[in-house]
């Protein structure tokens, strides 16, 4: 039986939070070793590992277990959420492979896949009906299957292609629209790609000499990064050429994930015990070391359905832990035009409900925040908390689980000070 990652991490990210975010251990309510977590919103969230499955739909406030009745023995390699009531998982029990999908929350599930000898390392739904399965190979034959049914049946014909002598990693495949990659344990470090939804792929070489080993990320349809066994690798051209970047101190075998459109955010975990994980915000150039609770953390996805801009980021691993990272917000540039003053503008819409624009100018590059405040001054999130070029730019600020109300927003620069109101009407 092949080796399974001894954790893994999702970030459900839409975009960036402080250079000094910490990340905080949440209560799961098991010990057992955690694999696989995909986020869905910055509320709903499942996870999966030896013998579990969890979800939660309060940002993790509480953990539920919904194993229910998958087979006893059942150990998850891989799990993706379609809603707070939906999931599939992935799994093996006694060296053959099994998928299980429900409908009520994980009060029950019904078992739409088996192979045997199989191992299923990645699934995914990707729009309407349709999704796409990757698993090892059986044979001589890559295990690749699809659904036009939410994952109800599966079905292999015309997936075609030769996997003599490799396997896969679980959690190692990304799909964006109609192209889909995913990594393999080849010496050359090898990562099969296909631009029709997995009908065929051709290989792509990172140029490692080592194996994969890890998962591959793509922030839009040409700008990704591979991780492998001690390695990282960056592409700005759908894979077809691969450059190595910079290992960080004891990779090990890693995983990375990024902020989707956009193209200079990444995360990278590695599967042994740490007390980091590492964000960079420049595509691998320098890395930033967050200081998270001592796990083995090594898989990255997003959040799919937050529609406020900002989301939560959760990690999972050995004995049980969940760790969560919260109120991460994106701060996008507007412009390349360097401001001659610090500003502050008003938002728009105004009144607005549930979402507004937040925009702020910096004449030159320093640290700022920006905070949102209700009417007694409780600090109600943290938008903006980190270093910035100088620019203009612009923040979306999501009012949807606030009530009615004046709303403050707060920035301070370099001893700028500036705060404005806003209303909420639902």
């Amino acid at each position: 039986m092949k080796k399974l990652l001894l954790c893994s991490l999702l970030l459900s990210i839409f975009a960036i939070n402080s250079l000094n975010a910490q990340w905080v251990q949440q209560t799961s309510g098991t010990t057992a070793l955690l694999k696989s977590v995909s986020a869905i919103s910055d509320q709903i969230c499942w996870v999966s590992g030896a013998g579990v499955v969890l979800r939660t739909t309060n940002a993790g406030a509480n953990w539920i277990n919904a194993t229910g009745n998958l087979a006893a023995g059942f150990g998850g390699s891989n799990i993706y959420g379609l809603d707070g009531q939906t999931a599939i998982t992935a799994g093996t029990v006694s060296g053959n492979a099994f998928v299980y999908r429900t409908s009520n929350g994980g009060v029950n599930w019904t078992q739409v896949f088996t192979q045997t000898g199989g191992f299923i390392n990645s699934v995914q739904l990707t729009g309407g009906l349709n999704g796409y399965m990757m698993g090892d190979p059986v044979g001589t034959r890559w295990s690749l299957w699809n659904t036009n049914s939410t994952g109800l049946a599966w079905d292999s014909t015309g997936l075609n292609l030769d996997g003599t002598g490799e396997a896969g990693w679980n959690n190692g495949m990304f799909i964006t629209g109609t192209r889909v990659w995913f990594t393999t344990n080849t010496a050359t470090g090898k990562i099969y790609y296909s631009t029709n939804s997995g009908l065929t792929f051709t290989a792509q070489q990172t140029g490692s000499t080592a194996a994969t080993y890890g998962t591959v990320w793509f922030n839009g349809p040409s700008i990704g990064m591979a991780s492998s066994n001690g390695s990282l690798f960056y592409t700005t051209n759908a894979g077809t050429a691969w450059s190595a970047l910079a290992n960080l101190p004891g990779l090990a075998t890693a995983n990375v994930g990024g902020i989707t459109g956009k193209n200079q955010t990444w995360w990278v975990t590695r599967n042994t015990a740490s007390t980091n994980i590492y964000l960079t915000r420049d595509n691998g150039a320098t890395w930033i070391s967050q200081t998270c609770p001592s796990g083995a953390y090594s898989h990255v996805n997003l959040g799919r359905l937050s529609t406020g801009g900002s989301a939560n980021v959760w990690a999972v691993g050995d004995a049980g832990k969940i760790i969560y990272l919260s109120g991460i917000v994106g701060v996008e540039p507007i412009n390349s035009q360097i401001p001659s003053k610090y500003l502050l503008e008003q938002n728009y819409p105004n009144p607005f409900n549930p979402e507004t624009n937040i925009n702020f100018s910096l004449p030159k590059s320093s640290s700022v925040k920006l905070n949102v405040y209700n009417s007694t001054g409780k600090l109600i999130t943290e938008l903006v908390n980190e270093f910035k070029t100088a620019g203009n730019y612009s923040v979306k600020f999501d009012g949807a689980d606030l009530s009615s109300g004046v709303y403050f927003y707060t920035i301070e620069s370099e001893g700028f000070r500036q705060t404005k109101s806003m209303m909420l009407i639902k």
